[in-house]
C-alpha cells in the first residue's frame, strides 16, 4: 500500500547574507533582527518564507504570474483549477473554495555555519543539528572542548571561532557520515568543519551574525536622511542549511471533485518539478528581505539532481 505522503531533504548554502526579519524595531543589539528558533535560540528561515518565494518563482517560470503568485483574493485571483501546477502545489484561496496544496515545507536551519579562525574560515556544527538533519558522527565532544574534521589543524592544539577560544580534544578528529550531502559541501565545507558541543553551538551562532548599518536617502539632496540610521543582522554566507519537503500524493485530494494534476504547456507534471523549478530560482532571485542591498541569494541543492538524497515518508516520523 502506497503512503499518502513522501518526504525529501534538501541543502542548501547561502551565496550572500539572508535576511528574514522579525518585523518592525526593537531594543537590543541591531534593530532589525531575524527570526530564531525560540527553543533553541537559533536563526533560520521560516517556511512560510521559503514557500512564499518558491511558489511567486514558480509562478513566473510556468506561465502562471501574476495570477496565481501571492496569497491571492476571495473573489480574484488564484485560478483554483486542479491542472494548475502552482494551485495544486502550493494552494489556493478563493470565496467558496479552498486547497492546502500538495507541498509542505518546514523551516530551514542551520546545519554549517562560517566562522573566522586562526586556522582560516571553519564550518562549525553539532551532535544535535547533525542528528536533526539525518546525518552522524561517530563521536561526541568532550565537555567545551572541539573535534575537528581530519586534515584541519590547530596552532597549539588551541582554536579560535570568533573571539571563543577554545581547546582541541586530545586526538580530536571526527568523521562525518557523509553519503547523503552534496558533493559540493562534501569537497569544500566538510574538510574544514568543527564539532562542537551542542550547549556552545547557539552561542557560537549568534555572536557571529553578520551586522550591518544602513541609512535611508533623502531623494531630493541625494543625502542621508537625519534619524534614518537603522542596524540589521543576517546570517551570514556560505552557511550550510537543510530542509523537508513533503510531497502528498494527489490520488488522496480533489479539486472541485477531480483528482489534482498538474501540468505544465498541457504536460503533465509532478509537484515536485513544480517546486524546484521555483527553488533553483533562489539563486537567481533571493529569498528574505534586504534582496536590494546585496543580500538574499540561496543555491538549492535540487533532489532531482541528487536522487541518493531521498529520505522516506515512514523514516522522517
Amino acid at each position: 500500500m502506497s503512503q499518502p505522503a513522501e518526504t525529501k531533504r534538501y541543502y542548501a548554502i547561502a551565496l550572500d547574507p539572508i535576511h528574514v526579519g522579525t518585523g518592525g524595531y526593537r531594543l537590543g543589539r541591531v534593530d532589525n533582527s531575524i527570526v530564531r528558533d525560540p527553543g533553541i535560540n537559533l536563526p533560520k528561515i521560516p517556511g512560510t518564507s521559503l514557500s512564499g518565494a518558491c511558489r511567486a518563482y514558480a509562478a513566473m517560470v510556468t506561465g502562471r504570474y501574476p495570477q496565481c503568485a501571492g496569497q491571492g483574493q476571495a473573489s480574484s485571483g488564484h485560478c483554483g483549477q486542479p491542472t494548475c501546477p502552482v494551485c495544486v502545489s502550493f494552494g489556493f484561496a478563493r470565496e467558496r473554495s479552498g486547497f492546502q496544496g500538495l507541498a509542505q515545507f518546514a523551516d530551514a536551519g542551520i546545519l554549517f555555519f562560517p566562522v573566522h579562525s586562526l586556522a582560516g574560515p571553519v564550518w562549525v556544527t553539532c551532535p544535535s543539528i547533525l542528528r536533526d538533519a539525518g546525518l552522524g558522527v561517530d563521536t561526541q565532544p568532550a565537555d567545551d572542548q572541539i573535534r575537528l574534521a581530519e586534515g584541519l589543524s590547530a596552532p597549539n592544539n588551541r582554536l579560535n571561532l570568533g573571539w571563543l577560544m577554545l581547546p582541541v580534544e586530545e586526538n580530536g578528529n571526527f568523521t562525518l557520515r557523509s553519503n547523503n550531502l552534496p558533493k559540493e559541501i562534501q569537497d569544500t565545507i566538510l574538510p574544514r568543519s568543527a564539532l562542537v558541543p551542542d550547549k556552545l553551538f547557539a552561542q557560537i551562532v549568534n555572536d557571529n551574525l553578520e551586522v550591518r548599518t544602513s541609512v535611508s536617502i533623502d531623494p531630493k539632496t541625494g543625502a542621508a536622511e537625519e534619524g534614518a540610521l537603522f542596524t540589521y543582522e543576517a546570517i551570514p554566507r556560505s552557511t550550510v542549511f537543510w530542509f523537508p519537503i513533503t510531497f502528498l500524493r494527489p490520488e488522496f485530494f480533489t479539486i472541485n471533485g477531480q483528482q489534482p494534476t498538474p501540468q505544465i504547456n498541457n504536460q503533465q507534471t509532478t509537484v515536485q518539478e513544480v517546486v524546484e523549478k521555483g527553488l533553483i530560482q533562489f539563486e537567481h532571485l533571493g529569498i528574505g528581505g534586504m534582496n536590494t542591498r546585496g543580500m538574499g541569494r540561496l543555491r538549492v541543492f535540487l533532489q532531482s539532481q541528487n536522487e541518493n538524497l531521498e529520505v522516506r515518508y515512514e523514516e522522517s516520523r
